[in-house]
């Protein structure tokens, strides 16, 4: 001990001032140590205190919006609604405000409430699709300790006057009116094959007219009794079976080798072009493409058989729509069957099974696919057929087109429990089939067909494009029918409509609904059509 002690006094006498430096060293490192603590400790009451602010602005809110729905229903002695007149009467694009009178919700025009002098919330007016339809936004503004700038909430509410504007009646199909119809000398014979409609205007997939090489129409359709033809797009002289659209973009699907898949920009599509395009999908080996859809981020490419080369392609466009990456692809091989249309069943935005329309040998009209694995989960048969044409999915049901050797063009697969597998072979005649009833069965082609139930619909809709189905000297290219029961699709009740109200038009290769306002919008090309673009409503009690 006292040859330690005899050590420090050395040190200490040969380094003076060292005491005083290890003193302040130690200070130092405490400080820091008690300011990191202390950093974190105040950030996370902060945040604490943030989150609690937050939940209350959300609640406020939520209780701006609820004021303006009491505000609505107010009425007068009469028992007459006065409410959405009250409100209508207010600036739109304004901030207003929102308050408790004797017990009852009040407005404040141009004048935001303060709540405890800490929260705004403001009440905002934005005029809707018409007169009986407003935009309500309510805002709640605070400042929270500790962190910079105003913080924000807003819900937006769509209003709606619906003492004078009741739901509207369920839409009637089995009397179908035309809305409006355009042909134009660029819609050469047979040229317009499949189409997709987004905001005001339709984008038709062509093939080559005779006197011009368009792959690509744009219509305008922002009036429904007078479409117009606003753009032509030469995608490389290429002709165009399909068309699909996801945000400023559109995917046709080509018989171009050096790139079966164009995507063009349609940001304006009143300029849109493909010289050069935005982009290209160039598939394995040479071959044509048949149809092409889009679930979420998923692109799927169906193609003509191909020895060399898969015939369904699936490419994730989440991250670069113009250069997109293969997830998974599926080859039909040793049979190598032709694909032609894709539909999807499973959750968004990755399906989980692919569902597809096959020509076959195998007896696989209907092809089920894992779009994880690109491998066959299952399948069904279409009768006696060779040939799946058109494919769509509605609710616990695949619903099969498919020509070839019977009299029957649709089949139904219940897939409860077994989307991986329907594994069944429903027969022409039983429950499960459906017969267009055309004299020259079994020629008789469904192209597209699409599923749909909503807005007021009292049943789920299958509608059909047809080839032709002729009866007597008219040529009937739409049939509609009944879903709402999987395993019986074939009874006389099922039928909502098979006239000939497009006989005149030959629109019966493409057809897509728009659920929104019951607009049906067809597509074709027979020679000596009046139309090959036509647009049909329903008409209503």
């Amino acid at each position: 001990m006292a040859l330690i002690t005899h050590l420090m006094r050395k040190l200490h006498q040969g380094h003076p001032g060292s005491l005083l430096i290890d003193a302040l060293l130690a200070v130092t490192i405490f400080g820091i140590i008690v300011t990191a603590f202390s950093t974190g400790i105040l950030q996370g009451r902060l945040g604490t205190v943030w989150a609690s602010d937050r939940i209350r602005a959300i609640y406020l809110a939520q209780e701006g919006l609820n004021a303006v729905r009491f505000v609505r229903g107010e009425e007068n002695e009469e028992g007459k609604n006065i409410g959405y007149d009250t409100l209508f009467a207010y600036e739109t694009g304004v901030d207003h405000g929102v308050h408790i009178v004797n017990g009852s919700w009040e407005l404040l025009a141009n004048t935001p409430t303060s709540i405890d002098n800490f929260f705004t919330r403001s009440i905002r007016f934005m005029p809707g699709n018409n007169d009986n339809e407003l935009i309500v936004q309510s805002t709640v503004n605070w400042e929270s300790g500790g962190f910079v700038g105003i913080r924000s909430i807003t819900f937006t509410s769509l209003l709606s006057n619906w003492a004078e504007d009741p739901p509207p009646p369920p839409p009637d199909w089995s009397q179908p009116l035309v809305k409006g119809s355009l042909t134009d000398a660029l819609f050469d014979a047979r040229s317009l094959n499949k189409l997709a409609v987004s905001g005001s205007y339709a984008f038709i997939a062509a093939s080559l007219g005779a006197s011009n090489s368009y792959g690509l129409f744009v219509v305008d359709i922002s009036n429904l009794e007078n479409p117009a033809l606003v753009n032509s797009v030469d995608v490389s002289s290429a002709d165009a079976y399909d068309v699909a659209l996801r945000g400023h973009y559109a995917y046709l699907s080509t018989n171009d080798a050096n790139g079966e898949i164009k995507i063009i920009d349609i940001t304006d599509p009143l300029t849109a072009d493909c010289a050069p395009c935005a982009g290209e999908i160039d598939l394995a080996s040479n071959g044509i493409t048949n149809g092409i859809a889009l679930t979420g981020t998923g692109l799927y490419i169906t193609r003509e058989q191909d020895v060399s080369a898969d015939e369904l392609s699936i490419y994730d466009i989440g991250d670069n729509p113009t250069d997109p990456p293969l997830i998974v692809s599926y080859d039909t091989d040793p049979s190598s069957d032709s694909l032609y249309a894709v539909a999807t069943a499973g959750s968004n935005p990755g399906a989980y099974y692919a569902y597809v329309a096959s020509g076959t040998n195998n007896d696989q009209e209907l092809r089920v696919v894992n779009t994880t694995g690109g491998v066959l989960t299952g399948n069904g048969s279409a009768g006696s057929n060779a040939r799946g044409t058109a494919v769509a999915i509605y609710g616990t049901g695949a619903y099969v087109a498919a020509y070839g050797n019977d009299s029957c063009e649709l089949f139904s697969f219940d897939i409860t429990g077994k989307l991986h597998n329907p594994n069944a072979a429903p027969s022409c005649g039983g429950n499960q089939s459906y017969d267009l009833g055309g004299i020259n069965d079994p020629n008789d082609i469904i192209y597209d067909m699409e599923a749909w139930y909503g807005n007021s619909m009292e049943f789920p809709h299958l509608f059909m494009g047809l080839d032709a189905k002729k009866l007597g000297n008219s040529y009937r290219h739409l049939q509609i029918i009944n879903i709402g029961d999987v395993r019986n699709i074939n009874s006389a009740s099922k039928r909502i409509y098979d006239e000939d109200i497009a006989n005149d038009y030959g629109v019966g290769n493409g057809l897509t609904y728009r659920l929104s306002d019951h607009t049906l919008f067809m597509v074709g090309g027979d020679i000596g059509a009046t139309s090959h673009f036509l647009i049909l409503w329903p008409t209503y009690p």
